[in-house]
Order: structure tokens, then sequence, then C-alpha cells
């Protein structure tokens, strides 16, 4: 099995569980923000420039990957 299940749970107390929710709704926020804020920033581009992005954004990841693979496959 490749993942084991927890044997102990940890139990949380009232106080533990209020500040995990709180912490959990400020990064749900901050999340929505950005992800508004990159919203509109992609709609008001045109989309030659969208398109260059685009491609700048796989090949830079696609680059990263091949690299990753490459070096792991011949320099480990």
């Amino acid at each position: 099995m490749i993942f084991r299940s927890m044997k102990t749970s940890v139990k949380l107390t009232s106080g533990q569980e209020k500040l995990a929710m709180r912490i959990s709704y400020s990064l749900v926020h901050w999340q929505r923000r950005l992800a508004m804020k990159m919203n509109t920033t992609i709609n008001s581009l045109p989309a030659q420039q969208l398109k260059f992005w685009l491609f700048l954004v796989c090949l830079l990841g696609g680059g990263t990957c091949i690299y990753l693979i490459v070096t792991s496959l011949f320099f480990t």
C-alpha cells in the first residue's frame, strides 16, 4: 500500500480549531483576491500578447520538466 492510514488522530481544542479556521479562511480570501486580480489582468491583454505569454509559460514549464528528467536520469 502506498499511503498508510494515520493510526492516531490528533484532537484539536476549540481554540486550536478556531485558529485553524481563521488561517484557512484568510488563505482562501487572499487566493481569491489574487485570482480576481490575475483574471482582470489577463482579460485586458490583446490576443497576440496573450498567445505570446502562453507560449512563454509553456516553454519555461516544458523546459524545466525536461531539465529535471535529464538530470535525474544521467546525473545521479
